[in-house]
């Protein structure tokens, strides 16, 4: 045993300090009024790697908690003031350079003499800290992903009632009360995909549209299963994409209109030379179908006295296209 201990846990502390649980090694130390140590337990030296007589003339909190830690210092002697047990967490580095994390707790005792002091008892949270760290590491990461989302990401149960918003920051005016109930439209479509993605854990998608005094919101619900019938909805403006894509629709249904009754020859040529598209009045001229020009080479069709021209104007064409950046679909 290192350093002197009072009863009634001296007894305990001549085997490794397990203060009346011998299947529970119990790390103990024993401070005096002025928070300096005055004795450890073996259970303590083997912990923290430090025996009694590198500790003298060191305050206990400043061992934890380092030199920025004089507040837990004024923390404890207001709690022995009031005659109140201190609980604390720190750490502390061993000899061999590697951190152990503890949890403890200083309560008033008397010793043999019949004088206070001051017991502590640890209990090494390493492998609890190093958890919660890796956790919490792991929802910050999954935090900043959720945030990364352009839209509003929220937790509903089957019925659809809001229990949290997951999402980056929204508006106050824009949350409905906890436990409201999202109505989508149409509502049983809503009931039939969200049934759907719980019992066969798999996402669902659809949209909906949403009047609007300038015209109408089109959102994009994107349906993610969790456990106890719990759901991820995803919730996207898709708007200006549909908008973009109406336009591109008619955009082609007009020049397809206009291609294809005029007299004209028009056809589209793809880098290989092939025709991917020819209008009916090239057909007309040709007296071929559409499905017995497509895809084949445009070349023959041209004028021989024309074709050494063409095909430069085209492998000119090919050449310029490639020094284009590609661009990602």
């Amino acid at each position: 045993m290192t350093g002197s201990f009072p009863d009634p846990f001296h007894s305990h502390w001549r085997e490794k300090g397990t203060l009346g649980f011998p299947s529970l090694p119990v790390a103990m130390f024993r401070v005096d009024t002025f928070g300096y140590f005055t004795g450890v337990n073996d259970w303590f030296e083997e912990l923290t790697g430090h025996p009694l007589q590198s500790m003298g003339g060191k305050e206990w909190w400043h061992f934890f908690c380092g030199s920025g830690s004089n507040s837990m210092g004024d923390e404890w002697r207001k709690a022995v003031a009031e005659g109140r047990p201190f609980p604390f967490q720190g750490q502390c580095t061993k000899s061999d350079g590697s951190v152990v994390w503890i949890r403890g707790q200083l309560a008033m005792a008397l010793d043999e003499q019949g004088l206070f002091s001051h017991v502590g008892i640890v209990i090494n949270i390493t492998d609890h800290q190093q958890t919660q760290v890796q956790l919490e590491a792991t929802q910050n990461r999954l935090q900043s992903l959720v945030h990364a989302i352009p839209g509003k990401v929220v937790r509903v149960n089957r019925t659809g009632e809001c229990l949290e918003y997951v999402s980056k920051p929204i508006p106050v005016d824009e949350q409905p009360p906890h436990r409201q109930r999202f109505i989508f439209s149409p509502a049983d479509a809503w009931q039939t995909m969200v049934d759907l993605a719980l019992d066969t854990k798999t996402v669902q998608v659809f949209e909906q549209n949403l009047p609007q005094e300038w015209g109408s919101r089109v959102e994009e619900v994107r349906i993610i299963p969790l456990q106890q019938e719990e759901a991820l909805l995803v919730i996207t403006d898709i708007s200006e994409t549909k908008r973009i894509q109406r336009s591109l629709q008619e955009s082609e249904a007009n020049y397809r209109l206009l291609v294809e009754h005029q007299t004209d020859l028009v056809v589209k040529v793809d880098l290989n030379g092939r025709l991917t598209f020819v209008s009916p009045s090239y057909c007309h001229l040709f007296g071929k179908t559409q499905t017995e020009l497509l895809h084949q080479p445009y070349l023959p069709l041209v004028h021989e006295a024309d074709r050494q021209a063409t095909e430069e104007a085209r492998q000119t064409l090919e050449i310029a296209l490639s020094t284009l950046p590609k661009v990602r679909p």
